[in-house]
């Protein structure tokens, strides 16, 4: 089952809409909400230490990256669980909630 944290490959899509391409993206979404559809952060190989609003994660076993990624904290999506091709790994729940002054960073929030 997927919960928050969860690292799932989906097609994520462009901003414009205009078609989409197959990443990784992190649940951000409570477990609590149990429905249909997941919130998610899109991941990136391009590593950028200096943007405020990323977190990087490193490639092992428990988060089934195979390079190095960020995680976007400003590129998110609401998704349909049933497009969720599989599960790579997960991110440790902790280290989600320290970066979470990061996400809520991108909305205005200090």
């Amino acid at each position: 089952m997927y919960e928050f944290g969860s690292i799932v490959l989906v097609p994520f899509p462009f901003t414009d809409l205009s078609s989409e391409k197959l990443r990784p993206a992190v649940i951000i979404s409570s477990d609590s909400l149990k429905q249909d559809d997941i919130i998610v952060c899109f991941m990136t190989s391009k590593i950028n230490r200096k943007a405020p609003n990323r977190m990087t994660l490193e490639k092992n076993k428990s988060t089934g990256l195979k390079t190095q990624s960020d995680v976007r904290f400003d590129k998110i999506a609401t998704l349909s669980k049933k497009i969720i091709l599989g599960e790579l790994g997960k991110v440790d729940a902790e280290l989600l909630n320290k970066n979470k002054r990061k996400f809520f960073g991108v909305f205005g929030f200090r």
